[in-house]
């Protein structure tokens, strides 16, 4: 099935929260306590997040249904909140919105990119040719702490 990536706005903020919740909720269950998830997914939208989505977030749209997400911040080459619908997950959604970040850093001249990889996704991120083992720590803006594998993919 193909899928459009487009610069998202702040219209999109309620359905690019619902698609968080649902692709947390849905794909990392096997990886972290539930209560976890849900503390997690407690997110409302506000000017803080409006302002981060107007300038970093990308989302993937099928027939008119967002169905992944990606940020990049260009003046550093981290990415976050790659999100992917669980009932798109293993359609190319993911790999996808990787490809069209990975382009935007290549054209910006950055070397490479970083990320913190969620224990399920990890593996995914390898497949991209991003490398890194070593668990560590992510806290979340309301201070939850979870289990991550800071990883990097350095452009040759």
């Amino acid at each position: 099935m193909s899928h459009s990536i487009r610069r998202a706005q702040a219209v999109d903020a309620q359905a690019l929260l619902d698609l968080r919740k649902a692709s947390i909720l849905g794909l990392c269950a096997r990886h972290y306590p539930h209560e976890d998830l849900v503390a997690f997914t407690a997110v409302e939208v506000n000017p803080a997040f409006l302002a981060i989505l107007e300038g970093h977030f990308y989302l993937a749209e099928r027939e008119g249904i967002i169905v992944g997400s990606g940020l990049i911040n260009l003046a550093d080459g981290q990415v976050d909140a790659i999100f992917v619908h669980p009932a798109a997950a293993g359609h190319g959604v993911g790999r996808a919105m990787m490809a069209y970040l990975e382009g935007l850093a290549r054209s910006s001249g950055l070397a490479g990119m970083k990320l913190e990889a969620t224990l399920n996704a990890a593996a995914f991120y390898r497949r991209l040719g991003f490398v890194g083992d070593k668990q560590s720590v992510y806290v979340t803006r309301n201070g939850l702490a979870l289990a991550c594998v800071p990883m990097v993919k350095t452009f040759s």
